[in-house]
């Protein structure tokens, strides 16, 4: 199941989001979904820009990303969520698999002598407004461990001089809980984790400035942090 999340992510994260699909008839799909909830419905938003909700869905939390399949036909009907927006009424087929959270720590990361090495994280998928999913970024990440153990990732907010500076330093660090499984060889693995940002959104509230980011990490057979192109942030008080 990890490695179909896995295959589905590389697939679909370099795409560009889009509004809720209407008048797409009878889908069937295997998706990441961002689980939301609007008058008194819990529902999901899927990485396609499609809203959907089941029975299913009422026992699971707001605020966080799931992956399962889930199809709809016109038989199944809607369900509204507010603002005249109706949700597709889906049936889930098979096990719902959850996606690891964490938040962005507003503290420095304490270093180590020996660090862990990514062997490739990627661009992440986010909503820069901060709406589609609340400011939930979603990082695929890959790395060498063995069977038995569990990756860390967490996300520091460098220190900085200026009280709004104009970008932000991330770090990203890996590391590892559990114990091998004797005999076990390293191998190349990957995994998925959704970090919550909504304190950088609270730092700038009422800031006319966007939030420029940068992710650092250690990548393998590079001595030196790999430094991650600009992400922006918009602050609604910026938006025209």
């Amino acid at each position: 199941m990890r490695k179909l999340i896995l295959f589905f992510i590389a697939v679909s994260l370099g795409l560009t989001m889009t509004s809720c699909l209407d008048g797409n008839q009878n889908f069937s799909e295997s998706n990441i979904v961002y689980i939301d909830q609007a008058s008194g419905v819990i529902y999901g938003k899927t990485l396609n820009g499609r809203f959907i909700t089941s029975d299913k869905m009422m026992l699971m939390e707001p605020g966080t990303f799931k992956f399962f399949h889930y199809n709809w036909e016109e038989s199944y009907g809607y369900t509204p969520i507010g603002g005249n927006v109706n949700a597709n009424k889906v049936g889930i087929q098979g096990d719902v698999v959850d996606i690891k959270d964490t938040f962005l720590r507003m503290t420095p990361v304490t270093e180590v002598e020996n660090p862990l090495y990514f062997t490739e994280i990627r661009r992440p998928a986010f909503d820069s407004e901060g709406v589609y999913f609340g400011d939930k970024w979603l990082f695929e990440y890959y790395f060498m461990g063995k069977e038995g153990e569990t990756p860390v990732v967490t996300f520091n907010k460098r220190n900085t001089t200026e009280q709004y500076p104009d970008e932000i330093k991330i770090d990203i660090r890996l590391s590892k809980t559990g114990t091998p499984k004797e005999g076990a060889t390293e191998k190349a693995m990957g995994d998925l984790i959704a970090v919550d940002m909504r304190a950088l959104r609270q730092m700038y509230a009422g800031q006319n400035k966007d939030v420029n980011i940068k992710f650092y990490y250690y990548v393998k057979d590079r001595e030196e942090l790999l430094e991650s192109q600009v992400y922006s942030m918009k602050m609604k008080s910026s938006a025209q």
